[in-house]
């Protein structure tokens, strides 16, 4: 258990060391700093112990000399801390952007089978708080842990210099109390990725109450969404409960580590003022200087205990970006006319994780324009092959080629937070105005245009103005149109219109078959009755 930690310690240095790369110039700089304010500190120390001595024998000109050289120290220390902070904020900002475009990029392109086994919550989760972890430890404990060790390891020989037995004895209770505060570090550290864990849970478990509020109402679940929900949070306190009383053991115990070596120093130091083997101003000086030793011995198991928090998200993060990309195994015909479209299916097999077998060896080709429709019983995998034809999914086996890329209309359309107007506009950015106007009329939304208190600029989506399942289905349908790639793939398009704006849909796809291909997964006879091609299957 114990090589266990130290490769995980050992791991997460190394993840850090990588996302600072880039940045480093922050982190030397921020390091110089802190070896200047070690000089600094040192001089301070060294200026207080002038200043008292010279004050205590009535010495003027020494007083004066040592007050003005005390003010330009303190200068120097107030500059080279703001330098430290503030190449110490650009780290962490800049690593942070870094992290959370890498894990934006990695979500956008990761395999689709991936994603949908991962929650939204616990998603959201990893890209804000557990970035935010990890960058607070780059901002903060990172810097302050070497800014610290330096300033400790300068006073110590400056201590040493003093009197080494002095420095003995001192410190004689420091490794007894660093042992205490390690071994409740320990008893924390499993904690803090069973809570995080839970915590992403949770809020995926939260996120989709809320998506699916409707369900819960009409099926009267509130009572046992409520006991699941208090359940799931009950467990998340007892955890942090247990973090807590961990966490206040910790507390005295640091305390001890911080107070039982200064009383040993001003009980032994006082003797050597007393027997005259120490001045006054030494003594003073030197005990501020314990800070400077006793902090690092003191923060080091907060830093340890900010560390484990880092690496319990380190590796909820590794979860994400160690998802492979999406591979899309689609390749397009090497073909120089690119007016003929061409698919063709060889021996194409495909499963789920659950090794069902969804599409076997299912072969066809088709060149030309057209539509094809995919028929067969609920589950013998047309909405599937439609998904492997986008690329969506990759195959098990066998080959697929496509002349070009398609445009998709699926089911389940997702309407962004937006208006109308760029809901559709967003398939093809360079489209005029005009353009997008003729694809939403053409996909009969015109209706809907209507009745918007703000037309083509009404913001609709989740939280704003929903849209029904056919209305859903009509943006997709227009979205397809602007993009007017040469291949559609249209699954079930008119599963949710009424008879009226069926009949609008079915003369668009028949108009545009013309000049298109279009392969469509269908139950409805509407839509199979207006195929060139019918695919049957199994």
């Amino acid at each position: 258990m114990q090589n266990n930690n130290k490769l995980q310690y050992k791991s997460a240095l190394v993840y850090l060391s990588r996302l600072m790369k880039p940045h480093k110039k922050w982190y030397l700089l921020a390091s110089i700093a802190s070896i200047v304010l070690v000089i600094v500190g040192l001089i301070q120390a060294k200026l207080s112990q002038l200043l008292i001595d010279s004050s205590i024998l009535g010495d003027i000109n020494l007083v004066v000399i040592s007050v003005f050289s005390f003010s330009v120290v303190l200068i120097f220390h107030a500059l080279f801390e703001y330098i430290r902070l503030l190449c110490s904020f650009k780290l962490s900002a800049s690593a942070g952007k870094d992290l959370k475009q890498r894990i934006c990029h990695i979500l956008l392109h990761a395999r689709y089978k991936d994603m949908v086994s991962i929650q939204a919550g616990d998603v959201l989760k990893t890209v804000n708080v557990d970035t935010e972890n990890v960058c607070g430890f780059l901002e903060g404990s990172l810097i302050d842990l070497f800014s610290q060790l330096i300033m400790a390891v300068g006073a110590l020989i400056y201590l040493l210099f003093i009197n080494p037995k002095l420095a003995v004895i001192t410190f004689i209770y420091t490794p007894l109390g660093m042992f205490f505060t390690l071994t409740l570090n320990k008893k924390m550290k499993n904690l803090y990725q069973i809570e995080a864990d839970k915590s992403g849970k949770a809020l995926s478990l939260v996120e989709q109450f809320i998506s699916q509020i409707p369900v819960i109402k009409s099926f009267v679940m509130e009572r046992q969404v409520r006991t699941k929900l208090y359940k799931m949070y009950e467990d998340i306190g007892n955890v942090q409960k247990n973090i807590s009383i961990w966490n206040a053991l910790m507390q005295p115990a640091c305390s001890s580590t911080s107070s039982i070596p200064k009383i040993i120093y001003l009980i032994y130091a006082g003797k050597l003022v007393i027997e005259g083997n120490m001045s006054i101003g030494s003594l003073i000086a030197v005990y501020d200087l314990l800070n400077y030793i006793i902090g690092p011995t003191v923060y080091f198991p907060f830093l340890l205990n900010s560390f484990n928090k880092s690496i319990a998200s380190i590796n909820r993060i590794e979860k994400i970006i160690s998802m492979e990309l999406n591979e899309i195994q689609n390749n397009y015909y090497a073909d120089s006319d690119n007016n003929i479209n061409k698919v063709e299916l060889i021996n194409v097999n495909f499963s789920y994780d659950d090794n069902s077998q969804i599409v076997k060896n299912l072969s066809f080709s088709h060149e030309g324009n057209g539509i094809i429709v995919l028929c067969g019983k609920s589950g013998s995998g047309k909405t599937t092959v439609i998904d492997l034809l986008s690329g969506l999914y990759s195959q098990s086996s066998g080959e697929i080629k496509l002349s070009s890329p398609c445009s998709v209309v699926t089911q389940d359309t997702y309407i962004f937070v937006d208006t109308l107007f760029n809901n559709i506009h967003m398939a093809k950015p360079t489209a005029t105005n005009d353009e997008v106007i003729s694809s939403i009329h053409m996909a009969g939304l015109n209706v809907l245009v209507e009745k918007l208190e703000c037309g083509y600029d009404t913001m609709i989506g989740d939280g704003v103005r929903a849209l029904s399942g056919g209305e859903k289905q009509r943006v997709s349908l227009a979205r397809a149109i602007l993009s007017d790639s040469p291949i559609w793939l249209l699954d079930e398009p008119t599963s949710s219109l009424d008879v009226e704006t069926e009949k609008i849909i079915l003369d668009v796809i028949k108009k545009k078959s013309s000049n298109h291909l279009i392969i469509m997964a269908a139950h409805r006879q509407s839509l199979i009755n207006i195929a060139d091609r019918r695919i049957d299957l199994i």
